[in-house]
């Protein structure tokens, strides 16, 4: 009898049937169990996706990036930061 009047909305059982729904995705929640098992894989791909993008599109902006770099790694050689 109960589960007919789960199944079928009974007003009576509406209210407990919300109730109940609420603890099991409090619960779910809080044991995380409707976190992504793989979701540090969507975070990568996402970061890598937005980092292509934000390169310099320019010819001019690019060379200025990696003049940057190369001076960047190149005092932090003299200064024994980074192994040759």
């Amino acid at each position: 009898m109960l589960r007919a009047c789960y199944e079928a909305d009974c007003p009576t059982f509406l209210p407990r049937r919300a109730g109940v729904e609420y603890a099991s995705e409090a619960v779910a929640d809080a044991l995380g169990l409707n976190d992504s098992q793989y979701q540090w894989v969507i975070d990568q791909y996402m970061k890598e996706k937005e980092l292509v993008h934000s390169f310099p599109t320019s010819p001019m902006k690019r060379l200025r990036l990696v003049g940057a770099l190369i001076t960047h790694n190149s005092d932090c050689l003299l200064a024994g930061m980074v192994e040759s």
